[in-house]
Parts: C-alpha cells; sequence; structure tokens
C-alpha cells in the first residue's frame, strides 16, 4: 500500500463530504451526492439499514438548514485495496474511515463514517448527466455511519 494511494482515498473521501455538506442549492446537492454514492448503496444509520433515497432525503434537510456550513475533518484513515493491475468497474478501490463535524449557524453535526469506495466508472449514465470535472469514476457502496446531531438553542436574528 502506498502512501500516495492512501492520500488519494483521504482526499477523495473528505472533497465528497465537504461537497455535500456545504451544498447550497439542490441541485449542487444532488450533483455532489450522486457523484458520491453508488444508486444501490448499502447504507447504515447509527445502526439502522436505510435506502439511498431516505439517506440523500436525511442530507439535504440537514445541508438545507439556513447559513453557511463548515466541516472539520477530525481524522480520516484509508487503506487502499491490494493493486490487481488494471482496475474495472466493480473493483474495491479501498476503505475509508472518518470522523468529521458540520456546523452551521444553530447545529453542529459530529459524525463517524466508514465506507467501501469501488471504482464504478462503467456505470449507467445518471439523471441529468454528470460531468467528468464532478464525477471521478469511484462512488461508496457501502457506508456505517453514526451520527449526531445537537442544536444551540440559539434564534437565528430575523426569526
Amino acid at each position: 500500500m502506498s502512501t500516495n494511494e492512501t492520500q488519494q482515498l483521504t482526499n477523495w473521501a473528505e472533497k465528497h463530504i465537504r461537497e455535500v455538506m456545504t451544498a447550497k442549492t439542490k441541485a449542487d446537492f444532488d450533483l455532489a451526492f450522486t457523484g458520491m454514492f453508488k444508486d444501490d448503496a448499502d447504507i447504515t444509520v447509527n445502526g439502522h439499514k436505510t435506502s439511498v433515497e431516505q439517506y440523500r432525503k436525511m442530507l439535504w434537510r440537514d445541508a438545507e438548514t439556513p447559513g453557511t456550513s463548515t466541516v472539520d475533518f477530525r481524522a480520516t484513515v484509508a487503506v487502499p485495496a491490494p493493486s490487481k493491475g488494471t482496475v474495472k468497474a466493480g473493483d474495491v478501490l479501498g476503505e475509508v474511515g472518518t470522523f468529521f463535524e458540520v456546523a452551521k449557524f444553530q447545529v453542529s453535526i459530529k459524525s463517524s463514517m466508514n465506507m467501501i469506495v469501488e471504482w464504478t466508472e462503467n456505470s449507467p449514465s445518471r439523471p441529468g448527466g454528470i460531468h467528468p470535472t464532478d464525477y471521478d469514476g469511484s462512488q461508496v457502496t457501502t457506508l456505517n455511519q453514526v451520527i449526531k446531531e445537537h442544536t444551540s438553542g440559539v434564534e437565528q436574528p430575523g426569526h
């Protein structure tokens, strides 16, 4: 396992989490989410299986909270899969675990995510199309997340 492969996986995970959690519009969120998660990903949140669509709705609810989001990665570790030469669709690229906090005006979300990342470049095209700059051929196929949301109770001015 090379340091370069490990760094690529950690960078990939942090980039995609940041894009999902800081999206300002539903269109940007959908593009980021589709770029990160496979349509039939196996998702578990706080010990409960959930569908990709339910997970999308849960994350959008968190992402659409008024204000600007910041994402602070406390730790990210990655273990690349053993190299098999040429990578093809369906090949596991590795596993990534990360602990991070998302902060907005009155909401703080602490989360731990463990992901299996797979090469899915040959997947069918997505609704609305994915531009090569937005979609790099890798997606999460398995996710286990522990998440805790905390609201400060501070009222936003004007509400």
